[in-house]
């Protein structure tokens, strides 16, 4: 597993809003093909969770309800999705849902 914790770029609604990410990305093995052996393994694709934290309230439901999320690290824009938010926050979780990692 690889970590990231630092400064990141959010775009949604085709705005940009700085933050603050706290990120992990893995790879789970899968079978190396239909009816291989039990122990016969792969890594598959890598996945992407973590949280976001926005400066304000309006970044954050901006960024929530917005079209076409994107985040941006140190490598391509990449796609997620909000997992999770609790009222009053400016933390979201998040998931990446795209072939895109951002670190």
């Amino acid at each position: 597993m690889t970590t990231y914790t630092g400064d990141a770029t959010v775009s949604a609604g085709g705005s940009q809003y700085p933050c603050h990410a706290d990120l992990s990305r893995w790879t789970d093995p899968v079978p190396a093909r239909p009816l291989a052996r039990p122990d016969e393994r792969v890594e598959g694709q890598a996945q992407w969770a973590g949280t976001i934290v926005l400066e304000d309230a309006d970044a954050t439901l901006a960024v929530r309800h917005g079209d076409d999320r994107q985040l941006t690290v140190k490598g391509p824009a990449a796609a997620f999705l909000v997992t999770g938010w609790s009222p009053g926050s400016t933390e979201l979780r998040i998931r990446g849902n795209s072939h895109e990692l951002p670190f």
